[in-house]
């Protein structure tokens, strides 16, 4: 069992980062954490960038084992740029609509920001979990291919689950602005 134990600022720059060219930039630590292990004393130092990814990986890592069997569950990615909207909620309300149009139910999603590494766009990768969808030719139905104020969203069925898992796993936390979450999931896996 570990315990916080103390914390030391390691940077000089200030909490009150507006600048206008650090947003959309991986997410600097700001803070050193000592923590020890109650049982044998021992001490170990991270910083809230580090947790803040161990959190992120520990929701996509309970997302992918919930949802891990082929046979009961459909996996669909959704991909979609901030110019599209930068909210993940907008793109959530439209999938939930359609997902229901198809009488399935919504089992859970997870979310993340990225950045692209050829144009260098700000972009969602949104994985929701419904019951087994069998769909001839393996391509999603129309009711599945989203739009937002008529821009596309990208959408696909996810061919292998653990691939994807690692994907996600490996990305950076990006600063998008003070108190914006860069990850999310349902409150709920429902199986």
């Amino acid at each position: 069992m570990t315990t916080h134990y103390f914390t030391e600022l390691s940077s000089k720059r200030s909490t009150q980062v507006i600048g206008l060219y650090y947003t959309n930039q991986e997410r600097k630590p700001k803070y050193k954490k000592e923590f020890r292990n109650k049982m044998t004393d021992e001490k170990f130092v991270t910083n809230e960038v580090q947790i803040m990814k161990y959190k992120r990986n520990k929701k996509i890592t309970m997302f992918f084992d919930t949802y891990s069997s082929y046979s009961k569950f459909s996996l669909i990615e959704v991909g979609f740029d901030f110019e599209v909207t930068n909210k993940a909620s907008d793109v959530l309300r439209i999938v939930k609509r359609n997902i229901a149009r198809l009488n399935q139910d919504f089992l859970g999603y997870i979310w993340l920001i990225d950045k692209g590494t050829e144009n260098g766009t700000m972009h969602f990768h949104l994985v929701i979990a419904c019951n087994k969808l069998d769909f001839v030719g393996k391509k999603l139905p129309k009711q599945m291919q989203f739009k937002f104020n008529e821009k596309k969203i990208h959408s696909s069925f996810v061919k292998n689950n653990e691939k994807l898992k690692q994907y996600l796993m490996k990305k950076k936390i990006y600063f998008i602005g003070k108190r914006k979450r860069v990850f999310g999931k349902s409150r709920r896996f429902i199986k």
